[in-house]
């Protein structure tokens, strides 16, 4: 789970510093997935270091990619069907934001759900066969 994390908040990272690069470092929106990014790869370095630790790092890491998903998406739902040329940058961006924050949260639910199912069933004994019982002892025959 931390290797997937880090992977993604590197892409998320690398989309913000290429986004705001393009921009001519005038947009400091562009910078967000690189601003929100780093802190998700950390979580996963950290609970890589600290598996004690892991449930509060992934959790952190939830709330930055649902953060930057619900940004990207709302910009994303409020640009309109036909952006200009010159915000192809924007939209790459974005599109590619709220997919990689998609995916990311998707992966963090799935991993939760199956954590949470795990310690609310309590693993099956395994069945044993029950030892046959010992013959009494029969009676001689005359």
């Amino acid at each position: 789970m931390y290797k997937i994390t880090m992977f993604l908040g590197a892409l998320l990272s690398l989309i913000g510093l290429i986004s705001y690069a393009v921009s001519a470092f005038e947009h400091f929106t562009a910078a967000l997935p690189l601003i929100l990014g780093l802190p998700i790869i950390y979580c996963g370095w950290e609970s890589a270091r600290s598996p004690e630790k892991r449930k509060l790092l992934m959790h952190i890491a939830l709330t930055c990619a649902v953060i930057l998903f619900l940004g990207s998406f709302m910009r994303i739902v409020t640009m309109g069907p036909h952006p200009d040329r010159k915000e192809l940058n924007k939209v790459f961006s974005l599109w590619g934001t709220t997919v990689i924050t998609f995916v990311l949260i998707g992966i963090y639910v799935q991993s939760f759900l199956a954590a949470r199912s795990g310690k609310t069933t309590a693993p099956a004994a395994p069945e044993s066969t029950p030892a046959p019982e010992p013959e009494a002892p029969s009676e001689p025959k005359a």
